[in-house]
């Protein structure tokens, strides 16, 4: 009797642990070989594009807050858009295109266009960003130009680079989890909540950008990932003279 209820404790035990057990990676554990494998692959854009990404969240500059729902189109790494509608009037508000480090923002509610190089926008000075790299902010990869060093007796990592300053830290795989960077006075601060783990993009994005004279906050929580079926011709700036 004592032997038939040890096996059919131990077989209850095990359907615990087995039930118990995450789906997800162990954060604790190093999938990974090296740090260059680890940065190999918090560098690479290797979710297949073109794509669409609904997103719900918030954005909140110097004046107001608004809740906004939306997409990213990525045709690819150096051209996308970003539509945002609000949630409280039910319209698009703004629109926002990347194209060859060139930026087109469109404010429908004031009807005001700008087209710019990214880093002659007063939004964006100081901050050494272009295409590329807004776009990796945003689906959470790291920078391809920076190298890195770890910090002694800690998990972050230090950019080793003369122009930024910052700290990043990586869940296995080479997932971003956090990405702070400092250039000059400017700040960009990022956070990283758990992957889409078959598409390798973000559940959710929180970013807080901070200039001399410019704050913006956002928080994104990405839907899902869709292929991107429609012509491109719209993802296709035409500068103006």
């Amino acid at each position: 009797m004592k032997k038939s209820f040890s096996n059919k404790l131990f077989i209850i035990l095990i359907l615990i642990y087995l039930f118990s057990c995450k789906s997800n990676y162990n954060l604790d554990k190093n999938y990974y070989n090296t740090n260059n494998e680890l940065f190999i692959k918090s560098k690479l854009l290797d979710f297949k594009i073109p794509v669409k990404i609904p997103f719900n969240g918030f954005i909140q500059n110097n004046i107001k807050s608004y809740k906004v729902g939306g997409y990213l189109k990525i045709k690819d790494y150096n051209n996308f858009q970003i539509f945002l509608n609000s949630k409280t009037l039910g319209i698009e508000i703004a629109r926002i295109e990347f194209f060859n480090d060139s930026i087109i923002f469109i404010n429908k509610l004031n009807k005001i266009t700008i087209v710019s190089k990214i880093n002659e926008l007063s939004y964006f000075k100081g901050l050494n960003l272009n295409t590329n790299k807004i776009l990796r902010i945003l689906t959470g990869r790291s920078f391809e130009d920076i190298n890195y060093y770890k910090i002694p007796n800690k998990d972050n990592f230090r950019y080793n680079n003369y122009s930024y300053t910052g700290i990043v830290n990586f869940y296995n795989f080479g997932y971003l989890k956090i990405h702070n960077i400092t250039i000059g006075t400017s700040k960009i601060d990022m956070l990283y909540s758990d992957y889409y783990k078959q598409n390798k993009i973000p559940i959710n994005i929180i970013g807080n950008i901070f200039t001399n004279n410019f704050k913006l906050k956002f928080d994104f929580k990405y839907i899902k990932i869709l292929p991107l079926k429609s012509d491109y011709k719209h993802l296709i700036i035409t500068e103006k003279k």
